[in-house]
């Protein structure tokens, strides 16, 4: 492995074939779910790709879970829907005052009401880290809406979880796109390819040792690419063991520990 004559850039982005191909979707189908563990650039895929494919004109609710807790959201979001739909602002009080949808009453009140929003332009709902929410009453209102696909609606879900929502019947009605970590994961070449994009010439053989450890995964390929960049050397970071401590084993069960 060597330095490439280009500058060595680490924080330069890199989006296999697979995720650009995967990605459009979104834009085809009234709900998505982006799913793939932590560290996989799930949210920084989604926000590039929208920055290119959405015209002015377009409408975009991004709203990120923050602490798992569900009021603090649902009020983001009613904030963030209201700002994007100025037109739609008393809709979203109304959403507000009700409350987040936790059970099957507040979920049909907050579907009547979504359902009397007209979309005048292409509008993204994004809702990123998902799987903090422990009620599932917004993936819930996602199928909702899927079903009755309102023009110029498009709903993603990113999340880390496996999501446990209808995602086969919808799949199969052709309601719902879905990106999963396989479209993340880098390939042997691909991370050929990654890494000459931040200046590193990087034979096969070492992409192949790099695979072995890391099985694509991009945020350990970046520290690796952070430990070559400064001793020149292909071995492990050190921040390494404690990302997978957070990212891997901390989140099983006592008895998977066990």
């Amino acid at each position: 492995m060597s330095f490439a004559e280009s500058k060595i850039n680490p924080a330069a982005l890199y989006f296999n074939k697979r995720l650009l191909g995967s990605l459009p979707v979104i834009l085809e189908r009234p709900f998505t779910v982006v799913e793939a563990p932590m560290g996989y650039g799930k949210t920084l895929a989604v926000r590039e790709f929208l920055h290119s494919a959405l015209s002015t004109s377009d409408r975009l609710v991004w709203t990120a879970v923050l602490g798992g807790n569900e009021n603090v959201f649902w009020q983001d979001f009613c904030r963030a829907f209201s700002a994007a739909l100025p037109e739609a602002a008393k809709i979203a009080v109304s959403l507000a005052n009700l409350g987040y949808p936790d059970d099957s009453t507040r979920l049909e009140a907050a579907w009547e009401l979504l359902r009397r929003v007209d979309f005048p332009e292409r509008t993204m709902i994004i809702v990123d880290d998902y799987h903090l929410l422990r009620n599932p009453g917004v993936g819930r209102l996602c199928e909702i809406l899927a079903r009755s696909a309102p023009a110029n609606l498009h709903i993603v879900l990113i999340t880390r979880n496996e999501y446990a929502g209808g995602k086969e019947i919808l799949q199969l009605k052709g309601l719902m796109g879905y990106v999963g970590r396989e479209a993340f994961a880098l390939s042997r070449n691909e991370i050929v390819a990654y890494y000459a994009c931040c200046g590193i010439t990087l034979p096969i053989e070492d992409a192949n040792i790099l695979y072995a450890r890391t099985s694509g995964w991009i945020s350990a390929l970046y520290l690796y690419l952070l430990r070559y960049i400064k001793n020149g050397v292909l071995e492990q970071p050190e921040a390494l063991n404690a990302l997978v401590e957070k990212e891997v084993f901390a989140p099983l069960s006592s008895a998977t520990k066990n």
